[in-house]
């Protein structure tokens, strides 16, 4: 015996004799939309924030809900574009795969964390000096590298061989990269 029902639901329903009552057991379960509840036949949507049938994750395609099969995940730490890591509770901006960089190398304001893939902060491979700011005045890059030198000891050097550096490093930094950006800007 079959009941369709007004949504374009069928419920197909088959007794079972042999038992003193006529019990109904649930055979089969057809839905006029195609593989998934929604006009598209491929995403279940239907304006809310939570989908969920009893589990974790609403999956298509082997992905959580995403675009391009990368992870976008609301619930947890990882908002991911590209196959990256932007993450607000884990400390992680990342593009390209590297932390907050340029060509590769770790930048972490949270964490007070700047590296540069080896222990020197350098431009094009040399120490950051004079030659590299067009410039005579190398008291912050001399202050830098005596705090920079202070400050590196084996039991700060985490595994990515990121150095702690405390906030007036971080301020001398920022002072240096201004001046580059004017060095470049400059013909």
């Amino acid at each position: 015996m079959s009941t369709e029902y007004e949504n374009g639901d069928q419920i197909t329903l088959q007794a079972m004799s042999h038992l003193y009552n006529m019990q109904i057991l649930i055979v089969s379960y057809s839905n006029a939309g195609g593989d998934d509840l929604n006009a598209g036949g491929d995403d279940l949507i239907a304006d809310v924030d939570d989908l969920n049938a009893g589990s974790d994750d609403l999956n298509v395609g082997g992905d959580d809900l995403n675009a391009d099969g990368d992870d976008m995940n609301a619930g947890g730490d990882d908002l991911n574009v590209g196959g990256d890591d932007l993450n607000a509770g884990g400390g992680d901006l990342s593009a390209s795969g590297d932390d907050l960089n340029a060509d590769g190398d770790d930048m972490n304001a949270s964490g007070y964390d700047l590296s540069a893939g080896v222990d020197d902060l350098n431009a094009d491979g040399d120490d950051l000096n004079a030659g590299d700011l067009e410039s005579y005045n190398t008291s912050d890059i001399s202050r830098l590298r005596e705090k920079v030198r202070f400050k590196r000891d084996r039991k700060h050097v985490h595994r990515n061989r990121h150095v702690n550096l405390p906030r007036e490093i971080l301020s001398i930094l920022v002072d240096i990269v201004l001046k580059l950006s004017l060095c470049q800007d400059t013909p």
